[in-house]
């Protein structure tokens, strides 16, 4: 689930840090909040349906450095994929990028001729089936395949 983000200068390391704890763990001030970020499965997740690769494995470097200069981040959320809500300072996907962190600056062909790249190098990249939900608390790891999965759609699964 997304979780809250606190920065802090602190007097005494003199280090910047940004955190989920609201306390400095150095001098025990407390922390500036700078709003909600996505966790690491939700991360994840939004990888996965952008580009329709997996999250992790050997594909990453290559798959980064052809399509990340693609995005742009999302000047909405500043890249976040989440805003403030205005109930209970509770956080929502972000309307603008629908929660992916950013915007393609090019042709839904000109991605795909990318993918297919990257696809050819490392066939095995490839993710066909993404979470519906990248904020959903039933996220995970699924090992074998190297890709998030819902563990809800596992059980609601026909035999």
């Amino acid at each position: 689930m997304p979780i809250q983000w606190w920065k802090h200068t602190c007097p005494r390391s003199g280090e910047t840090t940004f955190t989920n704890k609201p306390s400095c763990p150095h001098c025990s001030e407390p922390l500036e909040y700078d709003g909600w970020l996505l966790g690491m499965h939700e991360d994840m997740a939004v990888y996965q349906y952008v580009y329709g690769l997996k999250p992790i494995g050997p594909h990453r470097p290559m798959a980064d450095r052809l399509l990340v200069p693609l995005r742009l981040l999302c000047k909405a959320c500043a890249g976040r994929g989440l805003r403030p809500s205005r109930e209970n300072e509770r956080w929502r996907l972000c309307p603008v990028c629908e929660g992916t962190q950013g915007i393609w600056r090019c042709t839904p062909e000109e991605v795909e001729a990318v993918r297919r790249e990257v696809l050819r190098a490392f066939p095995d990249a490839e993710v066909t089936r993404c979470p519906a939900n990248f904020v959903s608390p039933t996220l995970a790891f699924h090992t074998p395949s190297g890709r998030i999965v819902e563990l809800t759609e596992e059980r609601d699964r026909p035999a």
